[in-house]
């Protein structure tokens, strides 16, 4: 994965040093640290150098990369200016990410003034590499969301910030995230010094994250829940549902709160 970015584009890269067993990066209140607090397992190998690193993609580089493209740049300007009008003047519920209350927060308190800014989706997953010898893996990738609707759901545009280098899934998944919020920072505050299309002098380049994803395990793992013995999970909202014995929940077909009956058909 490593040498099909690096043949594809010229990104910025950064190696922080992380447990032998995948368990943390030595990352915010571990950076002093010699031995992982979750295996015990050195940090450094007998030759004094780290036993193992995790590679991170910039992702300052990857939004630079794309607005300075002057066909994908070209877009995400326009884009990004049709969102804003979108959000100025308001919508019928939530169409897209303009009419999301994360975006308002953006304009209402004037942060998408001076210069791009550009919204993104962070989001991770795990998956078994090799399930001969469960070997896991967890990318993290940020989707900028000032793409069109039809090209931010393309594989190609998911931007890759890391992957957890495994053999086994992270203890402590937050660790891996201190590089990336490190970056969040900076663009939260702008990086000056950007060239792009139909611009004569340098821009200063922001953005910000409108949505973290994860699966239900990733997210108990970020937010260490140990999980409920409940048919109810209410981590985000309760859905009113009928509930057939020995069988399944299902929810109202027409959106209905107040009648609750299960789907006709399949």
């Amino acid at each position: 994965m490593e040498r099909f970015i690096d043949a594809s584009v010229n990104l910025e890269t950064r190696a922080v040093d992380c447990c032998i067993n995948g368990c943390v990066a030595f990352t915010h209140l571990r950076t002093q640290q010699s031995v992982c607090d979750a295996c015990g397992a050195a940090r450094y190998a007998a030759s004094g150098k780290p036993a193992k690193q995790v590679i991170y993609w910039s992702l300052i580089a990857w939004l630079a990369h794309l607005l300075g493209d002057p066909v994908i740049g070209k877009a995400m300007l326009k884009n990004m200016a049709a969102a804003r009008t979108a959000a100025e003047e308001g919508a019928d519920g939530v169409h897209d990410y303009p009419h999301s209350e994360n975006f308002r927060h953006y304009l209402d308190r004037k942060l998408l003034d001076g210069g791009p800014f550009i919204p993104v989706n962070v989001g991770t997953d795990g998956f078994q590499f090799f399930r001969q010898n469960g070997f896991e893996g967890w990318p993290v990738t940020a989707t900028p969301l000032s793409l069109s609707p039809d090209q931010r759901a393309r594989n190609r545009h998911q931007l890759l910030l890391v992957v957890t280098p495994g053999p086994k899934q992270p203890i402590d998944l937050e660790s891996f995230l201190h590089p990336i919020a490190e970056e969040l920072n900076e663009l939260a505050k702008g990086v000056p010094g950007l060239i792009i299309p139909n611009s004569t002098t340098p821009v200063t380049l922001r953005a910000g994250v409108l949505n973290f994803t994860t699966d239900q395990p990733g997210g108990d793992k970020l937010c260490q829940s140990t999980g409920v013995s409940s048919y109810v999970y209410n981590r985000l909202r309760l859905f009113e549902r009928v509930y057939v014995p020995a069988s399944s929940y299902f929810l109202p077909p027409d959106g209905s709160f107040k009648r609750c009956r299960p789907f006709q058909g399949t």
